[in-house]
């Protein structure tokens, strides 16, 4: 997700910019608005769960593009694991942890080696 474009649509009437940012807001509060990463990872969630993502994204002010994009990714990735034989879930202790804390974990355990 943070390889894309803005996931977010800004509508040009105002009174669309005003149920933009309240949906936007939603939805961060719905990751726990703990973060981007959360928020972003939320979205990308949503999207995929729903019957019929385009129509989600668009009711929701998210690019589908986007999103799609980072399917993408996120199969190429997935695809890159198993040529390795890495598992893509790790398990043990994460597995019990919130989703806002996996996030965490996640970001600082990527930061720690750079």
């Amino acid at each position: 997700m943070l390889s894309v474009e803005n996931v977010f649509v800004r509508p040009v009437k105002q009174r669309d910019i005003q149920t933009a940012s309240a949906v936007h807001q939603r939805l961060a509060d719905r990751a726990g608005g703990c973060n981007d990463f959360a928020t972003l990872l939320c979205i990308y969630q949503k999207c995929l769960e729903s019957e019929k993502p385009s129509s989600w994204c668009s009711s929701h002010f998210v690019h589908w593009r986007a999103l799609k994009m980072a399917k993408k990714v996120h199969n190429q990735l997935a695809s890159l694991l198993s040529k390795l034989r890495i598992p893509r879930r790790g398990g043990g202790d994460a597995s019990s942890l919130a989703l806002s804390d996996r996030v965490r974990q996640s970001v600082c355990a990527g930061f720690f080696t750079n």
